[in-house]
């Protein structure tokens, strides 16, 4: 039986909370001056590893999703993996210059992010507020 709207949704914070703090976190580091090269491929390594942790979860078999969220949950699943690779390079990165680079390359400002506009999809359908950050507490 398919979880219900409040069920999911507490499940959908519960889950993506973790990626959402390790990705500020990283945005914080590499703003952070003078930059820290170690810092921030520590940081982008954390984020990779828990956005991973966001699709194992949110891919379970076993994880019913109320029908009118599973091709946004499948949609937000999807912009993960292009996320979690950028996260990847990021971590990779053997200078500042390689760094700053990739995360300047990591997506075009003035379009959409696949994986943030999939999740607002899926924030409005489950009743949850549209703020990423704030709906996840202190």
């Amino acid at each position: 039986m398919p979880m219900t709207p409040a069920a999911a949704g507490a499940h959908y914070l519960a889950t993506v909370c973790k990626s959402n703090a390790a990705g500020a976190a990283l945005t914080t580091s590499v703003h952070t001056d003078p930059f820290d090269l170690v810092a921030s491929k520590e940081k982008a390594g954390a984020h990779r590893d828990a956005l991973r942790q966001v699709i194992l979860e949110f891919t379970k078999p076993d994880l019913l999703w109320p029908e009118s969220v599973k091709p946004d949950i499948a949609a937000f699943v999807e912009g993960l993996y292009g996320e979690m690779s950028h996260a990847e390079s990021l971590a990779a990165n053997v200078n500042a210059d390689g760094f700053t680079s990739t995360w300047n390359a990591w997506t075009d400002p003035a379009a959409p992010n696949p994986a943030h506009l999939a999740s607002q999809k899926v924030r409005l359908k489950l009743g949850l507020s549209a703020d990423a950050m704030g709906s996840c507490g202190p």
